[in-house]
């Protein structure tokens, strides 16, 4: 899990990118029923659409650091559709404000 949050392009944090990862996709999907703490363990910690576009809107702050902040490159480099602005825009705008400050 450790590995998949902090990769250079955010990766959502899914069953699948986490079987993936481990190599083991296939046994985790076959054998579910099987492995209860396993499976607990992975829905305690996959992400939301919107807690995953949080990171990537956090992620894409931080690779623009060094230019000035704009509403448009965040959700440009966060690669955020325009149809999930409206759930997101308090964000944006709270790292916007903490930048002029």
């Amino acid at each position: 899990m450790k590995d998949l949050s902090t990769r250079e392009k955010p990766v959502k944090i899914t069953t699948s990118s986490i079987g993936k990862s481990i190599k083991q996709l296939t046994l985790i999907e076959k054998n579910a029923d099987k492995l209860p703490r396993t499976m607990a363990y992975i829905d305690s910690v996959k992400e939301s659409v919107t807690d995953f576009q949080k990171r990537r809107i956090n992620w894409s702050v931080k690779h623009l650091k060094d230019e000035e902040l704009e509403f448009w490159k965040i959700v440009r480099k966060a690669g955020i559709r325009e149809s999930f602005y409206l759930d997101l825009d308090e964000e944006i705008m709270t790292l916007l404000n903490h930048q002029h400050e």
